[in-house]
């Protein structure tokens, strides 16, 4: 499911960015659009990390049970 988000997060981004920029687009536009595309998704997943962890402190660490 993550991985989902974060591939249509990447995609939608870049291509809103490609469509923002005037048409001759050189390959310097490709990096820069590919650029901020990664930020974004990276920030749309430290975002639903961060929410999962608020909810639930332990979704890395359990504790063991004493037996």
């Amino acid at each position: 499911m993550l991985v989902a988000v974060a591939v249509v997060s990447f995609a939608v981004s870049a291509l809103l960015l490609t469509q923002s920029i005037p048409p001759p687009l050189r390959p310097a536009d490709f990096l820069v659009s590919g650029a901020v595309a990664t930020f974004v998704t990276l920030g749309v997943l430290f975002v639903i990390v961060i929410t999962s962890y608020i909810r639930d402190p332990d979704t890395f660490y359990k504790k063991r049970h004493k037996r």
